[in-house]
């Protein structure tokens, strides 16, 4: 088995204080997730469905990405190592949203993810959305909300830290009219507001960890 950012062809290095933006171009889906990796973090994007994981029976779901994140800061701590799974569901029914939510809460089940997943420092979700289309936010009181939230808590090596488990969960929304990122939301899980240029994507994964620091 290869390691992680040796030229799989399911895994893309990322290069630091560039604009990317995470898409998934065999599906047609117009959602977008824009972000800028921070300086010195080493950065993988790793193709999940279709590429780490192959040949799907019909009722079995993943997600479409992961971000796989190694020497980033958090808290004075430089070797701070992050995992995010990305579901990019553009859409504005709430059935699709707890469809997403389900995917990734099935993808953590697989093999080919846990090398992903073990002993990392934090593991994130995000669901994204289109710009055409207003993202339904489901509350943290939603069950399958909860299950997600848990279970990213529960493979998080830094558990200590986390003061909200849904702040490991985060919606993307975006919005043609922002000029830069912001949180929206007066409790956890957030929605970020973006867009694809340079001064509205996301600094990834400095912004999200700020919610983990502030424990909001």
């Amino acid at each position: 088995m290869k390691n992680i950012g040796e030229k799989n062809d399911f895994e893309e290095k990322l290069k630091s204080n560039e604009l990317f933006l995470v898409t998934d171009s065999e599906s047609g889906s117009k959602s977008v997730f824009p972000i800028i990796p921070d300086n010195n973090s080493k950065t993988v994007l790793v193709h999940v469905d279709k590429g780490l994981i192959k040949n799907l029976p019909n009722n079995c779901r993943v997600c479409d990405k992961l971000l796989f994140v190694d020497n980033t800061v958090f808290e004075n701590n430089k070797n701070i190592s992050i995992t995010c799974l990305v579901e990019l569901k553009g859409t504005s029914n709430e059935d699709e949203v707890l469809g997403a939510i389900a995917q990734l809460c099935q993808t953590c089940n697989y093999e080919e993810v846990k090398k992903y997943t073990f002993g990392r420092s934090f593991i994130f979700a995000f669901i994204v959305g289109a710009p055409s289309k207003k993202l339904p936010r489901l509350l943290n009181t939603n069950p399958e909300l909860k299950k997600l939230s848990r279970l990213l808590y529960a493979k998080c090596a830094l558990r200590s830290s986390i003061k909200n488990i849904s702040n490991l969960v985060f919606y993307v929304q975006l919005d043609k009219n922002r000029k830069n990122a912001l949180f929206e939301g007066n409790i956890a899980p957030y929605t970020i507001y973006c867009y694809k240029t340079q001064y509205a994507a996301v600094h990834f994964p400095s912004m999200v960890l700020k919610k983990i620091e502030k424990g909001a």
